[in-house]
């Protein structure tokens, strides 16, 4: 159970994000071979379609950011301060934030109302539009929520030393990187077995080569003894 809570609080928007974007990949490559196609007739929707899933990642991007921490900032005056003005800023943005999201959601909340009393749809594919101000609802009650969330993890750590964004830059990519020893691993292992392999089949060919050559010697010695050894006729002539 924590292990699932922990995977949902670090994944939940971004499984999301990455199946919208594999939506939209699919619909965009089906929508190129329909059209390049003979006798198949091209995805009216697809656009669509597609243009909705770019909107909705917008949106559910926002949440993301914030928990990570991602949002486009300046840093450098913050990194320069001591560690609890650091910190006190920290929590400072996070309550601006989660006002400002609380602010938005509870407009989008009209808009959307006012959008499923019209019963207005899209134009291609006939969808309620207030399906979509729902995502967009849904965003920013996701970053109000991950905002307080930020405020208690900020005010929890007040005592702390903050994290730079260079070192949580290096952190995020040390993360990324976590397959690489083992790929690492792998080849070098694979050209160990390359290597020994080689040296294997080389110590053969010297062997065979050591070989050919002992017995070439072998068979030039005997022959040479051969030529030099008297024969018997030439030593009874030598008699007479």
């Amino acid at each position: 159970m924590t292990r699932a809570v922990r995977w949902l609080d670090l994944h939940f928007e971004e499984a999301i994000l990455v199946f919208l974007l594999v939506v939209i990949a699919c619909v965009e490559l089906l929508q190129v071979v329909c059209r390049n196609i003979p006798g198949i007739p091209s995805l009216t929707w697809a656009e669509e379609l597609c243009r909705f899933a770019w909107i909705a990642t917008v949106f559910l991007s926002l949440p993301f950011t914030i928990r990570t921490s991602n949002m486009l900032r300046v840093s450098v005056l913050l990194d320069a301060l001591p560690d609890k003005a650091h910190n006190f800023l920290n929590i400072l943005v996070d309550a601006l934030t989660c006002a400002m999201m609380a602010v938005l959601a509870v407009n989008a909340v009209a808009v959307m109302t006012s959008i499923y009393e019209s019963g207005e749809t899209s134009p291609a594919m006939l969808f309620p539009m207030w399906i979509m101000y729902l995502i967009v609802v849904v965003g920013f009650i996701l970053g109000f929520l991950r905002s307080i969330q930020m405020a208690i993890i900020h005010i929890i750590h007040f005592n702390e030393r903050p994290i730079t964004q260079l070192e949580a830059q290096i952190e995020r990519e040390a993360a990324e990187d976590w397959l690489r020893p083992a790929i690492e691993g792998e080849d070098a292992v694979g050209a160990v077995n390359v290597a020994s392999a080689d040296d294997a089949a080389n110590a053969v060919g010297a062997a065979n080569s050591a070989s050919t050559s002992s017995a070439a010697g072998a068979g030039g010695a005997t022959n040479t003894a051969d030529s030099s050894a008297p024969s018997p006729r030439s030593s009874k002539g030598g008699e007479r």
